[in-house]
């Protein structure tokens, strides 16, 4: 189905009699194109980065159970970043197989209806970067509350007592 649009949209864009206005068409969809490949990998890094991280907090939660430690607080944490990273994950999923094309009627809203497609595409991005960014920020959350709990037995008291 996405090929037939995309496919519809290159046979639009060669009813355009200005050749300029063509080709300059035809650049916009292929930076479109390329942009939304590059910025998606991007995101899927950071969020391969991100479960390495949080894998590594899980680590360390598992170490202080053995130490007998209260570690609702950090599983809870580390459930919230989880969620948060699939959730972040789907989204980046679903952007990297949309195409972007508009409905190219005449000339004359061809550069409405392109804008359109643009502001369109810039506004999907900015919403699956805003989700990568929460899943950031949920294992953020997750190291603050390990180094609680790493930190308990490293009050000044404790070493003044030795």
């Amino acid at each position: 189905q996405m090929k037939t649009r995309m496919d519809t949209f290159k046979a639009q864009i060669r009813t355009i009699r200005d050749t300029r206005k063509q080709l300059l068409t035809e650049r916009i969809s292929d930076k479109i194109a390329s942009s939304n490949a590059r910025l998606t990998n991007k995101m899927d890094k950071a969020l391969d980065h991100s479960t390495d991280i949080l894998n590594r907090v899980k680590e360390k939660a598992a170490a202080f159970k053995v130490q007998e430690k209260d570690t609702t607080s950090l599983d809870q944490a580390i459930s919230t970043a989880e969620s948060a990273i699939a959730t972040a994950q789907a989204a980046v999923d679903a952007q990297k197989s949309k195409e972007y094309t508009a409905d190219i009627t005449d000339e004359s809203t061809l550069r409405n209806t392109i804008g359109q497609m643009v502001s369109g595409f810039r506004k999907d991005i900015q919403t699956v970067h805003k989700l990568v960014v929460d899943a950031k920020q949920a294992v953020m959350k997750a190291i603050m509350e390990a180094a609680k709990l790493r930190g308990e037995n490293n009050t000044a008291t404790d070493s003044a007592n030795i």
